[in-house]
């Protein structure tokens, strides 16, 4: 959140409330910062992701299970993306997550859409100044724009996972307040035996494939065994593992040998995975295809590598019939 030389105008307050299995007005100190850093990540991200600045102050505690109350000062479209931060905290998301490779394909459109969504969003938010007279379908809209960011999908979840493992926990609700602390739109409620719904089972994203990656071999694998190659892609160093295993074999029976400044093009897997907060990181690569091996004295295609790119050919020209 960008606090610059900014004025805070407008103040408006979001009411976080703990209902617990018993009467008590307490809660763990631990669990309760764990939590209250996940949501201010949230809440930074998304105010990014609107373009909207807001500073956020916090109140002390009420009882009744325990409430807990940020307020929010910034411009005019912080009523709004206060609706918004609300819907994205109690609204399920459009999947099981406990099937995780359906979840895997969806995270991975949610991310790339949300990319591309952002400008957008930000425009529908400064039209919503205009008062248009579908506002509240419009705000629908943004919101669940908003919840496609990778940032905002885990840490959305990590705020669920500290909170599912405190079993004091029964339900928790999210209420905006004015400035009276006096409720201003309808208490969205989310019942303990729907939490795990918001969290992410599997962080891993599908592979991004090069089907034409060249990589220079600075030292290949001659032995059986889960070794891992090093080369040279774009020109950084990499350590990857050879998947194909007619490749593999050729290499270890002799019938292709590797001198300095040999390389291949091949299909490169590039795998990924969400970080504890988001951020999209590389756990490794794998070769699933060498198409050809070459160096200064020879050209070797490999025939798993003709019938890659007779297959991509056949795939690419039914596309374009259907297209």
């Amino acid at each position: 959140m960008k606090q610059g030389h900014m004025e805070f105008e407008i103040s408006q307050k979001l009411e976080l409330h703990y209902f617990f299995t018993d009467n008590s007005h307490s809660m763990d100190a631990t669990v309760r910062n764990e939590c209250e850093k996940e949501l201010l990540a949230l809440f930074r991200e998304c105010s990014i992701i609107l373009g909207v600045d807001f500073k956020i102050e916090s109140e002390a505690f009420s009882e009744g299970g325990l409430k807990e109350i940020w307020k929010f000062l910034g411009s005019t479209q912080v009523a709004t993306a206060l609706v918004i931060l609300t819907i994205i905290l109690s609204r399920y998301p459009p999947s099981d997550s406990a099937k995780e490779i359906a979840e895997q394909q969806l995270l991975e459109l949610q991310i790339e859409e949300a990319k591309l969504n952002i400008k957008k969003i930000r425009f529908q938010l400064k039209d919503l100044e205009k008062e248009s007279p579908d506002t509240t379908e419009k705000i629908e809209e943004i919101a669940k724009a908003v919840a496609k960011s990778a940032k905002v999908i885990v840490r959305r979840s990590n705020f669920y996972e500290k909170i599912i493992k405190y079993d004091k926990v029964k339900s928790l609700s999210y209420t905006q307040l004015n400035i009276q602390n006096e409720a201003i739109a309808e208490e969205h409620r989310v019942q303990r035996n729907n939490f795990h719904r918001f969290i992410i089972h599997s962080r891993v994203l599908k592979p991004e494939i090069s089907d034409d990656a060249e990589i220079e071999i600075i030292a290949p694998v001659l032995r059986e065994g889960n070794y891992k190659w090093k080369g040279v892609y774009n020109d950084e160093p990499i350590s990857f593992s050879m998947t194909d295993s007619r490749f593999r074999y050729q290499v270890l029976s002799k019938e292709i040998s590797f001198q300095n400044g040999a390389s291949i093009l091949c299909v490169l897997e590039t795998h990924r995975k969400l970080d504890e907060v988001g951020n999209i990181v590389i756990t490794g690569y794998s070769v699933s295809t060498v198409i050809r091996k070459y160096d200064e004295k020879q050209v070797i295609e490999t025939l798993q590598g003709k019938e890659y790119k007779q297959t991509k050919k056949f795939r690419d020209s039914q596309r374009d019939l259907f297209s």
